[in-house]
């Protein structure tokens, strides 16, 4: 079994999400990494949240304790990635090394956190991307 990523959304004490599973970002990781490096963006990896990792590994409170970033930089990474990937989606296959199996339901899952983190941009909420065991 493999680690999934979950968009979680923050507003006010609500949280919200989690009902996507986003294992293609995961699995191609290192080429979302560069991409984003090359669209000169924020990378995914800096929204990554691995309280629940930490939790179940029994690691200290500190790396237990959530991490929430402003949902429009998120925003602003998820659609440069997108923009970028819908152009060219052989630049996550090339770089990553990875086949169509791995990339099949990448487009879906950043149309998903696009969708998801407008709204949250607009509301002023908070996100994090939760490393679920």
């Amino acid at each position: 079994m493999s680690d999934t990523l979950w968009l979680q959304i923050k507003d006010g004490s609500e949280v919200t999400g989690g009902d996507w599973d986003l294992t293609s970002m995961l699995r191609v990781e290192r080429a979302l990494e560069a991409l984003a490096s090359r669209c000169s963006v924020v990378p995914l990896s800096r929204f990554y949240d691995h309280s629940e990792l930490a939790t179940d590994l029994g690691a200290g409170s500190r790396d237990a304790q959530p991490s929430w970033s402003p949902a429009a930089e998120g925003l602003a990474t998820v659609e440069a990635l997108l923009g970028q990937y819908r152009a060219t989606p052989e630049v996550i296959t090339s770089v990553a090394g990875k086949g169509a199996q791995d990339t099949a339901y990448l487009g879906e899952e950043l149309e998903h956190c696009r969708e998801r983190l407008v709204e949250a941009t607009a509301r002023g909420a908070t996100f994090r991307l939760l490393v679920v065991p």
